[in-house]
């Protein structure tokens, strides 16, 4: 996980950052923190891994979503807390089969043609790509 933490005070400040990962039930399935030092008037990044245990996948017909609560602390209160939503799923295109999810092949039906106009970008000249 990577959080962006922003000082807006004048003066440095010691401060905690916290995760709790909910599965789709409802259940706090994993947590961690880091501590950060933040300089006056500074955002700064923090980087720290959480592990899923035996995660529910997303899957088309079952999207199943996690909830990341993240909250900021220094000292014993909380200044700022987050929720981001997000799904756990393995995705991968093989040249003889292509698209999987989550290790089922599924077949991508459609095609893209916005920018078919070669050197010209998206700026096609109207004669480009048709008959008449």
């Amino acid at each position: 996980m990577q959080t962006a933490v922003r000082n807006d005070t004048a003066a440095a400040v010691a401060a905690t950052v916290e995760t709790r990962c909910i599965d789709p039930a409802g259940a706090t399935v994993a947590t961690a923190s880091a501590p950060v030092q933040l300089p006056p008037t500074a955002t700064v990044n923090v980087t720290y891994y959480v592990s899923l245990p035996n995660p529910q996948r997303w899957e088309l017909d079952a999207p199943r979503l996690y909830r990341a609560v993240t909250r900021v602390r220094v000292g014993a209160g909380a200044t700022d807390e987050e929720t981001v939503t997000f799904g756990v799923r393995e995705a991968h295109f093989e040249p003889a089969t292509g698209f999987w999810l989550n290790g089922k092949n599924f077949k991508i039906k459609g095609v893209c043609l916005h920018q078919d106009g070669g050197a010209f970008g998206v700026a096609v000249p109207l004669g480009c790509g048709s008959s008449g």
